[in-house]
């Protein structure tokens, strides 16, 4: 998406944004699935 607002588009800005989303998307991921295994884990045991 371009936003036309005047400022010129950075590629690199774009660059950035595909390498840190999907690191934070993991990083949420991981985190639900640890606490939901230390959960189980503690139900558990």
């Amino acid at each position: 998406m371009r936003r036309v607002d005047g400022n010129p588009h950075y590629p690199s800005n774009d660059f950035i944004l595909i390498m840190i989303v999907p690191v934070i998307a993991m990083a949420i991921a991981l985190e639900r699935y640890i606490a939901r295994g230390l959960l189980v884990g503690v139900v558990k045991g």
